[in-house]
């Protein structure tokens, strides 16, 4: 079986796509933002901020546990809010991802040079329980962000979802389409524990009025993805 088509290599491993990852577990979480705060995260001259309501905008906080696939085992935390590019009506709304922490080494040189992912250096570990599960991002002395909640079970078949993220590397604005197939467990807000150490990202999300519960959140197990290369936003794809 073909392997895909071959973008080039990363300390002598090849990096294919489309990138495809077999198991993984996905924690999602949805904040309200007042909409001038979600502003000073997004460049307002290559984005439109899509609001939820007036004076609203939903901060997407994600924790991925990439367990098997072409790239190898991975963990990370994602965060991003839902944009359009600017003067680009025709393309579709997205999540703009803003820098992140994702381990190991390879994973993350993979996702910033390939898929033009804005990751950052930081040591994510994940810890499960028979009940929990708890993403951690290390810092000093004390965790930079530490996410824990519920395991919680889905009983519907997992059905696939097109999500299309936006970022934005070195002045480059970047499409990056892929499918994401995972059970939906729903999570009591209530039950969710977010703790902000100290660091740039734990400010950031200070900032947009975090920690605090969500206003929702899920949690899948044994989900798997599909990543395309990315193109030029506004471009025309192949």
């Amino acid at each position: 079986m073909s392997k895909g088509t071959l973008w080039g290599m990363i300390d002598a491993q090849p990096v294919y796509f489309p990138a495809v990852v077999n198991e993984m577990n996905a924690a999602s979480l949805v904040f309200s933002v007042p909409t001038e705060r979600a502003r000073t995260v997004v460049p307002e001259d290559a984005f439109d901020l899509v609001e939820s309501a007036p004076g609203t905008a939903p901060l997407v906080m994600a924790a991925h546990h990439y367990i098997q696939g072409g790239w190898g085992e991975g963990r990370t935390f994602d965060f991003g809010f839902r944009v359009r590019p600017a003067g680009a009506p025709d393309e579709p709304t997205g999540l703009l991802l803003h820098p992140s922490p994702m381990s190991p080494t390879f994973n993350r040189e993979a996702a910033y040079r390939a898929l033009g992912f804005p990751k950052t250096s930081g040591e994510v570990e994940v810890t499960y329980t028979d009940d929990t599960v708890t993403f951690t991002l290390a810092g000093d002395p004390e965790p930079e962000i530490m996410l824990r909640l519920p395991r919680a079970r889905s009983d519907v078949a997992p059905a696939p979802v097109g999500i299309v993220a936006y970022t934005c590397v070195a002045g480059e604005t970047k499409l990056a389409p892929f499918e994401l197939n995972t059970p939906i467990g729903i999570v009591d807000p209530g039950d969710v524990v977010l703790e902000l150490g100290s660091g740039p990202l734990a400010g950031t999300l200070r900032l947009l009025g975090l920690p605090r519960a969500p206003d929702l959140a899920l949690w899948g197990e044994g989900a798997s993805a599909v990543f395309h290369a990315p193109r030029p936003a506004g471009g025309s794809g192949d």
